[in-house]
């Protein structure tokens, strides 16, 4: 069985930059992964549901404390 965090770092290694972080991490991501790919992933299914589910409460108004 492949292991996906081996398999990430294998190819960002494999891009020149070895380990990426923060705003490269990001353009690297947004270059060279398609979101359909990432939706076929349960775990990355449930995180973009639990995601989806935190904005829509912090965007809820808050009842006022009196």
């Amino acid at each position: 069985m492949l292991d996906p965090k081996r398999a990430l770092e294998e190819v960002l290694t494999a891009s020149g930059g070895g380990r990426l972080c923060g705003a490269d991490l990001y353009d690297f991501f947004g270059a060279n992964i398609d979101p359909r790919t990432l939706r076929r992933l349960p775990a990355f299914r449930r995180f973009e549901e639990q995601l989806a589910e935190a904005i829509l409460a912090a965007a809820r108004p808050r009842a006022a404390h009196a």
